[in-house]
């Protein structure tokens, strides 16, 4: 499956989302992770690239659970406190990461990749 890459609404930066470690190891080759990721279905990374999720088995769960690492990052970045009384930001972040990933991998599935 293609990765995707898009910019993040009302804040700078841009998320890529890899289907593969082999993938986002080609598009940062200056990646040295501190540890194996082979043991993980995904990850999520803060790199110069971009704000990096990398599947190696994906699932929506788990989209679910990287999108929120990716959106905590951005939201930190731009100075943005997330708290029990300012959570919106991070629900919105979280809803248009996984909205995307899922219409990308929906039209890739349609086009005849599989992941």
């Amino acid at each position: 499956m293609k990765p995707l890459t898009f910019k993040v609404p009302l804040f700078a930066g841009r998320v890529k989302v890899f289907f593969s470690l082999a993938d986002f190891q080609k598009a940062d080759p200056y990646a040295k992770p501190d540890r194996d990721f082979g043991f993980y279905d995904a990850f999520f990374w803060n790199r110069p690239i971009g704000y990096c999720i990398v599947f190696q088995k994906y699932a929506d769960n788990t989209l679910a659970h990287e999108a929120v690492h990716c959106a905590w990052a951005i939201l930190a970045d731009a100075g943005v406190e997330v708290t029990q009384d300012n959570d919106e930001p991070l629900a919105y972040m979280v809803d248009r990461i996984v909205e995307r990933v899922q219409k990308h991998r929906a039209k890739e599935i349609k086009n005849g990749e599989n992941t």
